[in-house]
């Protein structure tokens, strides 16, 4: 009714964090993998996370915290975090996936 006009730029989501981490068994692990893009994505999170590790998942990211169980070193954990902001084009929505690789060390 006043006139204007409001625009959005919907973006596809893209990952500001890469796809390997190290952690170190024993010690205090505080980390974030982040999504881009507009509106904010919806996180999801599958796979196994090293014993003592946990993850939060929300909005537009996911955050690790903890301290690695002395018994994961050696060992990688495989993850796949997706991002999913509802918005797409005829072919489909904007969600994408990265694998992420945990080496406890």
């Amino acid at each position: 009714d006043d006139g204007t006009v409001t625009e959005y730029a919907y973006s596809r989501p893209s990952f500001s964090t890469g796809a390997r981490v190290s952690l170190t068994a024993g010690r205090l692990a505080r980390f974030r993998v982040h999504a881009r893009g507009f509106p904010i994505a919806v996180m999801t999170l599958t796979g196994v996370l090293p014993p003592g590790i946990r993850a939060t998942v929300g909005h537009g990211s996911v955050v690790f915290t903890g301290i690695p169980a002395r018994s994961a070193r050696g060992h990688r954990y495989r993850l796949t975090i997706s991002a999913d902001n509802g918005v797409g084009t005829p072919d489909g929505q904007y969600l994408v996936s990265q694998d992420l690789v945990l080496g406890v060390g």
